[in-house]
């Protein structure tokens, strides 16, 4: 009877011990400070967060907004660089953190025709939206992060699935976000599962905002059934691409894009 009792408490202990792990796990948020970022980090604030992007006092004041600043963390960095990256690594390794979930929202939109690209900002766009990312997903693939690591969201977009005018760089990064994703869930599968998320036009972020004027955001709202989105309609399919629900969900790309996307010419 000593021996049944024993063994109950022990697998009581054990329980608890991973519940309170599992708890204490943080899912890691590239891109903070965007539109799209900061809807994400309010849609996913329940979990504990670690909240990335460039500007500190941007970070500290994000998560100032939230129900209970304390539980989360602020890392300042800047992805555009081989050294800003591989410091952001030094950085997460440091901390010691337990990641249970990393979600890729950094990016820059560089746009230039193949006439006229300049290899520096071509080159600090891959750093941003793809270099970082496969960074991250490195280090936290291995030990002592790899025990608790167990999902990813990457953002790619729409502009990945078709050829636009000037956009063929951007679009390359995002459709190169896409190949990891089916390559990297059936590397790291059945632990861990990898998709992505390729938005359409959301005019809401640090982004997009600056690029078109008003008649031609009215233009493209045209050409969008449902109009065009929110930052907050992107968080939530981040959300449940990161959920239970989606527990048999890998390798793949959800188009969140207002039916743009299945548009006849």
């Amino acid at each position: 009877m000593r021996k049944i009792y024993k063994n109950a408490k022990q697998s009581l202990i054990l329980f608890l011990y991973l519940r309170v792990n599992v708890e204490n796990s943080y899912i890691l948020v590239t891109g903070a400070n965007g539109g799209i970022g900061q809807a994400t980090i309010k849609e996913l604030q329940k979990s504990p967060l670690i909240l990335v992007g460039r500007d500190e006092s941007s970070l500290k004041n994000l998560r100032d907004t939230l129900d209970d600043p304390k539980k989360h963390k602020i890392i300042q960095a800047d992805l555009s660089s081989h050294e800003g990256i591989q410091s952001f690594i030094t950085i997460l390794k440091n901390a010691r953190c337990k990641v249970k979930a990393f979600v890729h929202i950094a990016g820059i939109c560089y746009l230039a025709g193949a006439k006229n690209f300049e290899y520096k900002s071509m080159l600090e766009m891959m750093n941003v939206n793809l270099f970082s990312a496969l960074e991250v997903i490195r280090t936290l693939s291995r030990k002592p992060f790899s025990e608790y690591f167990e999902n990813t969201v990457l953002l790619s977009s729409i502009s990945s699935q078709r050829g636009v005018k000037s956009e063929a760089l951007y679009a390359s990064s995002k459709n190169a976000l896409e190949a990891i994703v089916r390559g990297f869930a059936i590397e790291l599968a059945p632990k861990v599962r990898i998709n992505a998320v390729a938005p359409g036009m959301i005019f809401d972020t640090k982004m997009t905002g600056h690029l078109y004027s008003q008649e031609q955001k009215n233009f493209i709202e045209s050409e969008y059934p449902l109009g065009t989105g929110k930052p907050e309609d992107i968080a939530d399919a981040i959300a449940y691409l990161l959920s239970p629900k989606s527990k048999w969900i890998t390798g793949q790309t959800l188009i969140v894009d207002g039916g743009n996307s299945i548009k006849g010419q």
